[in-house]
């Protein structure tokens, strides 16, 4: 460049400087481009837990389920494929349900997203039933009583119960009268009689898969005595007992 002062001319030299700089050197944060959602599965299947990562590579992902981390193992198998961050367990049981986080990281940041998982299920404890006691059944019509079966239900709602006696569903009637309040199903037999021997089952079913109950009651003289029904695991053991009288 030139310029002209009194009649002098001089030369100024300018110098640039440059910083190369392009959108690739740039690091980018990871962020999620679709978090993780609730869910629930049934006890037993098998769930698949799937969020969307987005930034600079590498990234590491890492899950855990109530602030403990999770390894890949038979249960549990850990995925970063292309983006989609997953998790899949299975053989699915109650130990399952919880909140699951994931976090991604990268030299930019640390994101992280959670959710949670709840196992659906249906479980009849029997060290909830409640004893018969002595419940008798009479020939004598004059004589006749109501008797009542109970049973304590826990699971996943809707739970929807069913009565049979001898494999064959009862009805709603004036005589057999059926509900499930609190967990509890309970069957009333009124004016009962000789005819109303049988066996008797509770059947309670949700989506996830039904359950049955047996009350023994076939009336004859070689069926009197009590009956103690014993469940054991590893662990323990519980049982429940009544007793089945026949007068007339």
């Amino acid at each position: 460049m030139y310029s002209s002062i009194g009649g002098k001319r001089s030369t100024l030299r300018l110098k640039l400087l440059y910083f190369p700089f392009t959108v690739t050197d740039q690091i980018f944060k990871p962020s999620f481009t679709r978090k993780l959602k609730d869910m629930e599965s049934i006890k037993g299947s098998f769930a698949q837990l799937e969020c969307l990562v987005s930034g600079s590579l590498p990234i590491t992902v890492t899950w855990f389920k109530e602030n403990k981390e999770i390894e890949t193992d038979e249960k549990h198998k850990c995925i970063f494929f292309e983006s989609a961050a997953s998790l899949e367990i299975s053989h699915l049981d109650s130990s399952d349900s919880g909140n699951y986080t994931c976090i991604a990281k990268n030299q930019a940041g640390t994101v992280q997203c959670s959710g949670t998982l709840k196992i659906k299920g249906l479980r009849l404890p029997l060290q909830s039933l409640r004893s018969l006691n002595h419940k008798t059944l009479y020939q004598d019509p004059e004589c006749s009583q109501l008797v009542v079966f109970e049973c304590q239900i826990t699971g996943t709602p809707e739970i929807d119960t069913y009565w049979f006696r001898d494999g064959n569903e009862i009805s709603p009637s004036d005589k057999h009268k059926m509900t499930f309040v609190n967990s509890l199903a309970r069957l009333e037999i009124s004016s009962s009689d000789i005819k109303d021997c049988g066996v008797y089952y509770c059947e309670a079913r949700n989506e996830a898969g039904s359950e049955s109950l047996h009350f023994i009651g076939k009336c004859d003289a070689l069926d009197v005595g009590e009956y103690q029904c014993i469940v054991a695991n590893e662990v323990g053991s519980c049982s429940s007992q009544t007793t089945l009288s026949i007068k007339g």
